[in-house]
């Protein structure tokens, strides 16, 4: 077996996958209308600084929860921007277990403590 013929194969496998055809599609439609590309790109720098803000242990304030929730409500509210974050996560699902799948065999090669 040719790990590289595999890898090739499954890279096929998920470009022809519904999750990505999906993804693809909408954000093709979002990406041509800049009032909704703006939506999605705030939501996502929200996302972002969330994120930033949990991972060195600060607590979100009442006020990025309100953004948040503003700009949920925005992306909600448009039936294109939200099939975008509904094909971003069934999307974002699959290539999560594809890598778990992978690290389960990397993760036996690479040692636990350096």
């Amino acid at each position: 077996m040719n790990v590289y013929e595999e890898a090739h194969k499954l890279s096929q496998a998920i470009k022809e996958s519904n999750e990505y055809k999906e993804f693809v599609e909408v954000k093709k439609e979002v990406e041509a209308n800049p009032e909704l590309k703006e939506i999605v790109d705030e939501l996502l720098k929200v996302q972002s600084s969330l994120q930033r803000k949990l991972m060195s242990g600060d607590m979100p304030t009442k006020e990025d929860e309100e953004t948040l929730g503003a700009i949920g409500a925005k992306v909600q509210a448009n039936p294109i921007t939200a099939q975008y974050l509904q094909a971003q996560a069934r999307f974002g699902i699959m290539a999560q277990d594809v890598e778990k799948i992978l690290a389960e065999t990397l993760g036996e090669l690479v040692p636990l403590k350096l």
